[in-house]
């Protein structure tokens, strides 16, 4: 535990640095091409990324709270990841003039607090996320579930509210404080480049809780579960996740701290079985008159070799181009047979059929 201890305290201790670091050099580069005398210059880089970067922060504790009713450490890479996002969108609203930039501003802030309440009710009534990539399904769902979704809004007007706040908060702002006018291509450079590095210093924090099945780096890279994802990268993060995959479906599949083959596959050595003992014929015991009783039959053995098809699938990996189906061929190849027991076979030359009842499948 000791080891264990110092080790994570050199990896918060390293993370900081290296966010030391990269703050440093932002600030450097920001003063030199960015001219700070300038207050309405400041105001609208600072006013638009505080207020995208406050309401992702918001509205991710707020949803959290209203479905989990508390929150864990693993809240900070939705705090983390408000960040870049948040820059980014402020780089959004200053690429035109100031009517239009105010207009994104709308847009954007609705859009981001539309998502938020529309995952709030589906996790309400379906217990897991919103996917884009079952929006094609979603016609069904309103006419099967349109009662059950009618009650789960009239059940959270409260926290529908609550994740519609940044919209009069914004009404404020546009017309107290933002200016939004149009910021210079140097100026929206360098705001790119900070993107760029506050986005790799989140990425970097995802190894606080290594690497493991399930675990937040995990999720961002390679497995595909909303649900997990939604909890611990953030419900901005998922849904950038979710759309990226929905554009770009093909990925290679990973299996998560599964070992690639290590050698061939074992073969199946079935466990001999003795033949049959003919029962023995009773002898007349010339001793006695009582008939001998005849013995119990013995019985057969059960057979408990590996239960292994006769599938070669080193080889077919080997010969396999797509990745997909190689590493499932690496998978079976590696993966440790299970024995045989007395209920193997038991439906051989069956038509086995088994149903799953959605409404009591848990």
């Amino acid at each position: 535990m000791g080891g264990e201890g110092k080790r994570d305290g050199k990896g918060f201790d390293l993370l900081r640095l290296r966010g030391k670091e990269y703050l440093e050099k932002a600030r450097d580069i920001l003063k030199k091409y960015w001219d700070y005398s300038d207050q309405e210059k400041r105001n609208n880089l600072i006013y638009p990324f505080g207020f995208f970067t406050g309401t992702l922060i918001y509205l991710e504790v707020i949803l959290h709270l209203l479905i989990y009713q508390r929150v864990d450490n693993k809240i900070i890479y939705p705090i983390l990841f408000a960040f870049p996002f948040g820059l980014l969108l402020a780089l959004l609203t200053g690429l035109f003039r100031a009517a239009i930039n105010k207009v994104m501003m709308w847009v954007i802030t609705a859009l981001i607090c539309l998502i938020f309440g529309i995952q709030l009710i589906y996790f309400y009534v379906f217990k897991v996320y919103f996917s884009f990539q079952s929006i094609g399904m979603a016609g069904d769902a309103f006419s099967e579930f349109g009662s059950d979704i009618a009650t789960a809004v009239r059940h959270n007007i409260s926290g529908l509210l609550l994740l519609c706040l940044p919209l009069p908060v914004l009404a404020i702002l546009l017309k107290d404080g933002f200016s939004c006018s149009k910021r210079k291509l140097k100026e929206q450079g360098i705001l790119g480049i900070g993107v760029l590095l506050l986005h790799s210093l989140v990425l970097i924090a995802l190894l606080i809780f290594g690497r493991g099945d399930y675990s937040p780096y995990d999720l961002y890279h390679h497995t595909k579960v909303y649900d997990l994802c939604g909890k611990q990268l953030g419900i901005a993060t998922m849904t950038r996740l979710d759309i990226s995959r929905l554009i770009n479906p093909k990925e290679d599949l990973v299996l998560a701290d599964f070992p690639t083959m290590q050698g061939k596959i074992p073969k199946a050595v079935p466990t001999p079985v003795p033949k049959t003992i003919k029962s023995m014929e009773a002898k007349p015991d010339r001793q006695k008159s009582d008939p001998t009783p005849s013995p119990l039959p013995t019985p057969t053995p059960v057979d408990t070799s590996p239960n292994v098809m006769e599938i070669d699938f080193a080889s077919l990996a080997e010969g396999e181009k797509d990745n997909t189906t190689r590493t499932l061929h690496e998978y079976f190849a590696s993966v440790t047979p299970t024995n045989k027991n007395k209920y193997t076979g038991m439906f051989q030359g069956y038509n086995l059929i088994m149903l799953t009842a959605e409404g009591f499948s848990p």
